[in-house]
């Protein structure tokens, strides 16, 4: 059977070029109207540079000069530029064949990753800076609570934070209780963390104290969060049997209840400049 590769060319959603050794166009499938709006015959003849973006211009050159005296490439990303003038990000693959002193050039539009990529980086960029500004509150907060066996931080309006670190014994469970249970009701907070990220260890009586903290949590009318339960902790209180209780959440970090916190309290976060 005769295979007419024709076809294939035709109908890839890849955009699908040769380009001679000078980068220039020579035969391009129709993908290359759809994803650009350049037609076929606007692109041919064209150097591919004449379309790249200007902080790539050098480096593309550079890359084609390469590809031609045979080192090949593969998902090499530069932007195109578009008939609208927008640009898009395009991900090459690239090989020269000497038999016919051409390149054979495979493009697919990755430009939706990299908005996504971009998306990302700005939401991670807000969240650091309201985290910044959250820590610069607690550090504002630090000197004063510094000498508290149990230091409750306000980390935020209507939020309030106890740090566990080490062991908990029944006189330090007391103070836990009372301390936070206070900040609770004199604060009106609503809600309450329980940060167990320095708890490396757990037992029966531990695990006890915390759920009698949070349930005292909820009948003043606040909302419990526990966060930072390590691995090896949450292996203990399954093998105890020990439930958490209802009405208490549980997160994996501060930083997350933070957040939820501030959805909770109807904070929207939103991009600088927005």
């Amino acid at each position: 059977m005769t295979t007419d590769f024709a076809h294939f060319f035709e109908l890839s959603l890849d955009l699908l070029a040769t380009l001679d050794r000078h980068g220039r166009f020579l035969d391009l499938n129709p993908a290359w109207a759809d994803a650009t709006g350049h037609s076929r015959e606007a692109l041919i003849g064209a150097n591919i540079t004449d379309f790249s973006h200007p902080e790539e211009l050098h480096d593309i050159a550079e890359t084609m000069g390469r590809v031609t005296t045979g080192t090949p490439i593969s998902n090499y990303e530069t932007r195109f530029r578009c008939k609208d003038g927008s640009y898009k990000w395009f991900s090459w693959t690239a090989s020269f064949h000497d038999g016919d002193d051409l390149a054979y050039v495979v493009a697919r539009d990755v430009s939706t990753y990299h908005a996504a990529m971009e998306e990302r980086d700005r939401a991670i960029e807000e969240s650091h800076r309201i985290q910044g500004e959250l820590e610069r509150r607690q550090e504002r907060q630090q000197e004063a609570l510094t000498a508290m066996s149990t230091p409750i931080i306000e980390v935020w309006d209507d939020v309030v934070t106890l740090p566990v670190v080490g062991i908990i014994d029944s006189t330090r469970a007391g103070e836990m209780k009372e301390a936070l249970l206070q900040a609770v009701s004199r604060r009106n907070a609503r809600i309450a963390i329980v940060d167990m990220t320095g708890v490396e260890v757990v037992d029966t009586a531990t695990a006890d104290h915390i759920v009698r903290l949070m349930q005292g949590v909820k009948l003043l009318g606040a909302q419990g969060i526990i966060t930072g339960i390590q691995p090896q902790v949450a292996q203990i209180m399954v093998s105890l049997g020990v439930e958490i209780g209802g009405g208490v959440i549980t997160l994996r970090s501060l930083r997350e209840a933070l957040r939820y916190s501030l959805r909770v309290l109807g904070y929207r976060i939103v991009a600088a400049g927005a």
